[in-house]
């Protein structure tokens, strides 16, 4: 189910580049504190051996398991495209047609740095569908702090849950669809310049109840 609502710019990881100049863990540590106290989840832990597939040019997939039972996914790899061009393709919230069960809608509270979607996800019978509102972040602090060197995009679950969806306007609740409210849906790209590529993180923890 969770590869099913992965975003399409998945599809980077697969123009890697094995030409580079530092590991990840070098880019990593350049900006190991910005990292800690910006993202929600710390700063990325692989082991050497996944090290070693990132830097032949592999791309990694992994799930870590919290003290609390929380698992949460992460894939990293490098890509040869500037930052700005995958920038680009991650403010494309839009699936794209990966997961046509998924039906999205702007809501009007949104602002240039901070976007507020309501989405859908309809589920095959007997299985009831889910739906949430995500807040959509892009980290210009971060940005700045770090000099350029992260790049970071986050969304949550609004933090009101289900009462969220009485605070909207009449147009928008008119587009809201019968479902079950998601329980956690959290997570992150990480945007990281090294040279002419870029290593790229993508982070999350999702629990559809």
């Amino acid at each position: 189910m969770i590869s099913r609502l992965l975003p399409s710019y998945l599809l980077f990881f697969a123009v890697s580049s094995t030409a580079y100049s530092k590991t990840l863990s070098e880019v990593i540590n350049l900006h190991r504190q910005e990292i800690q106290t910006r993202s929600d989840f710390g700063v990325p832990r692989f082991s050497r051996e996944q090290l070693q597939e990132l830097q032949s040019g592999e791309t990694v997939w992994q799930e870590q398991e919290n003290t609390s039972g929380e698992t949460l996914l992460s894939i990293a790899g490098r890509v040869q495209a500037p930052p700005e061009a995958i920038w680009v393709a991650i403010l494309d919230d839009a699936h794209n047609g990966l997961s046509d069960r998924i039906t999205e809608h702007q809501l009007t509270s949104s602002r240039s740095d901070r976007k507020r979607l309501y989405q859908h996800l309809s589920l095959p019978y007997p299985l009831s569908d889910r739906h949430w509102i995500l807040e959509i972040l892009s980290d210009t602090d971060l940005h700045q702090s770090s000099q350029g060197g992260v790049w970071r995009r986050a969304w949550r679950l609004d933090p009101q849950g289900e009462e969220s969806l009485e605070r909207l306007n009449q147009r928008e609740k008119a587009l809201i669809q019968s479902g079950v409210w998601t329980p956690e849906n959290k997570g992150e790209w990480l945007i990281l310049p090294d040279g002419n590529t870029c290593w790229v993180l993508y982070r999350g923890r999702f629990d559809i109840g």
